[in-house]
């Protein structure tokens, strides 16, 4: 997605402010609707499975999501395997010739910020688990609209840190090689996040 984003805008510094303002609007719209979306089916299908009046039992949504928290960053040490389903769809390439440069980048971040559009990184799995059990659609909106703002923060620290297009390209590319590193931090943050929202659901 970064190395999509900055052509749109590459050599014309004075664009990015505002572009990059529509790409994290259209990531935390995308997160929000997320949340919103999954929170209200998985409500609407425990009520028609059990009734109107059905709630998940309290510290579930806590308890599974640490134990799939616990199992995704095991699958990011490479200590087991897990299916990790996702959409490998990607937005055309032809976004970047539009004029509308705001529009193409908002719409870009959208399905950045809605997580379940695109590629999924593992820490999106417990967070997914929580939202379709936790049956609070505010909360659900809240903590995927920061989940979707996050993802725009790559792009504002290129802007920030990089002054030419050149510079843009090296910061590029460094993004794309810190795979390895993210998947490391992924199973160390992943692990004891786990380990206390299972905690806390059990007791």
């Amino acid at each position: 997605m970064v190395s999509t984003i900055i052509p749109m805008v590459d050599g014309k510094r004075a664009w990015l402010p505002r572009v990059l303002v529509a790409h994290a609007a259209g990531c935390l719209l995308g997160g929000v609707c997320t949340g919103l979306v999954l929170s209200l089916l998985a409500e609407a299908v425990a009520g028609t499975i059990a009734g109107s009046a059905f709630r998940f039992p309290r510290g579930l949504a806590a308890g599974a999501s640490g134990v799939v928290a616990i199992a995704y960053a095991l699958r990011e040490a490479d200590l087991v395997k897990l299916p990790a389903p996702q959409s490998t769809w990607q937005v055309p390439r032809s976004w970047q010739g539009w004029e509308k440069r705001a529009i193409a980048a908002s719409l870009y971040g959208f399905g950045l910020g809605a997580g379940v559009l695109t590629r999924i990184t593992s820490s999106l799995y417990p967070v997914i688990v929580w939202v379709a059990l936790a049956s609070r659609p505010a909360q659900s909106a809240l903590v995927m609209g920061c989940f979707g703002l996050f993802r725009a923060v790559p792009l504002w620290s290129i802007y920030a840190a990089c002054a030419n297009a050149n510079q843009r390209d090296v910061c590029t590319y460094v993004l794309h090689e810190w795979h390895a590193a993210s998947r490391l931090l992924n199973w160390m943050a992943m692990a004891p996040l786990g380990a206390a929202l299972l905690l806390r659901g059990v007791f």
